[in-house]
């Protein structure tokens, strides 16, 4: 019979959960790994999140007999999301209901594995700009035909597949929707919207991951290309309330903590403006954050994403408004918030920020760089960016999850919109021209 794994997976609010073993199941299933000779079994749970695959061997496995599966590697008795996995997940349970032992969980025996092949990690081509031999980029590990050339970029890859769900259904000619992961963390689904082709990634936190998306995206994207970012922000303006989604039409500015000014202890250096330096007799003190000049948001799409957002705004009651947005380098100093653990020199911060550019209302950390590379794309990215505030930097008020749910729904659908409905120069059939490789 099938070994049960040491660790049972629990469900709750569809995440998985990992429980310790007794003593008597971890003895069980140390014995019942010991019969276990030319064959391998896969144990397949299910959870709202998706599947989850458990391999009860410490082998890595690159192909197994009858029926043949791609895996990637695994620790003993590990669980992988199958999304990781893209050729199983593809045709998983369409081998597994020709042997299936039992209904829940799922059971395959995959016999004559005596000899699995090791797999080397990829080799990949160009220290400037790695590329896999299949033309994989390096972190989003996508390709030619994997990315459409209108792309909606969000914080993290439940919103990403929370939006996807909105995205045209195979009855609407869709087609249905792609999903591909990488290793470094990135989920890109591409479909259709409006029957156009449109790519969310789940892009992360910080300036280094938009790095990443816009950068390997562009480089795997034929013709021109159209980025829109919706995601959370801090609210700088006192009057505005938690719930306001900010259309960043004004552009960004950009703050960086500049690590040369804590040469100089605290207690000796004297107050600086935080947008230049000072002198202080011979030594020079630089200001501790540094505050840049503003980099536009493209005019045409942010037009259109503005409209959209004013549509979807009154459908739920929230307020829409346009601004200059602010992006840290860092979640908590660069974005004022205090701590006495740390010398972070910032009680002043939102002061300063506010001072010398009076229309920022919105602080988070991704917008500027994302517009900033398109502002250096040679005029082939067209970007801009919206956020929903979740919190009230001056009152500390947080918006209720509830509510947070209802926002992105409802500005998730206008992003998209916007990116179907806006004009590219240079369309390139949805960002490749080879309609063997297109996944949309």
């Amino acid at each position: 019979r099938a070994p049960q794994s040491p660790r049972q997976v629990t469900h709750q609010r569809g995440a998985a959960h990992l429980a310790e073993p007794s003593a008597a199941l971890a003895a069980e299933y140390r014995d019942s790994r010991r019969s276990i000779r030319n064959k391998m079994i896969l144990k397949v749970t299910k959870c709202s999140l998706g599947e989850m695959l458990m391999v009860p061997s410490s082998r890595t496995v690159r192909q197994l007999s009858r029926p043949t599966l791609s895996c990637s590697q695994m620790a003993p008795a590990s669980f992988v999301h199958l999304s990781s996995l893209r050729h199983l997940h593809q045709r998983m349970f369409s081998q597994a209901s020709k042997r299936t032992v039992s209904a829940t969980p799922l059971r395959l025996e995959l016999h004559n594995v005596a000899k699995a092949e090791m797999v080397a990690k990829k080799s990949f081509k160009d220290a400037n700009f790695p590329v896999d031999n299949e033309g994989r980029v390096y972190h989003l590990g996508v390709r030619r035909g994997e990315v459409a050339n209108r792309v909606l970029s969000v914080g993290d890859n439940g919103r990403a597949r929370l939006l996807a769900g909105l995205m045209d259904s195979a009855e609407e000619g869709g087609g249905g929707v792609a999903e591909m992961s990488s290793s470094r963390g990135f989920t890109v689904f591409t479909g259709r919207v409006l029957g156009v082709p449109v790519s969310i990634i789940g892009t992360g936190m910080g300036t280094p991951m938009m790095d990443f998306v816009v950068r390997e995206a562009r480089a795997v994207v034929e013709g021109d290309m159209a980025f829109i970012r919706l995601g959370t922000c801090g609210l700088v303006d006192e009057c505005l309330p938690v719930g306001t989604i900010v259309a960043a039409t004004k552009g960004s500015v950009f703050i960086r903590r500049e690590p040369d000014a804590f040469h100089v202890p605290h207690a000796t250096a004297e107050p600086a403006a935080h947008h230049s330096p000072d002198v202080i007799g011979p030594q020079v003190v630089t200001a501790p954050y540094r505050i840049s000049n503003v980099v536009p948001a493209c005019p045409h799409i942010s037009a259109v994403l503005l409209r959209e957002l004013l549509e979807a705004g009154g459908r739920v009651e929230a307020p829409v408004v346009e601004a200059l947005n602010a992006s840290a380098d860092s979640f908590y100093s660069s974005q004022a918030r205090t701590n006495a653990t740390f010398d972070d020199r910032n009680e002043d911060l939102l002061d300063s920020l506010r001072m010398r550019h009076p229309e920022v209302v919105s602080l988070e950390m991704e917008t500027f760089h994302l517009l900033d590379l398109a502002r250096c794309s040679h005029g082939t990215i067209q970007a801009t960016a919206c956020a929903i505030g979740l919190a009230q930097r001056h009152s500390n008020e947080f918006l209720e999850a509830p509510r947070i749910k209802v926002l992105e729904k409802a500005a998730g659908m206008a992003v998209l919109r916007a990116l179907a409905l806006c004009n590219l120069k240079n369309d390139a059939d949805g960002g490749c021209t080879d309609a063997a490789l297109r996944v949309w």
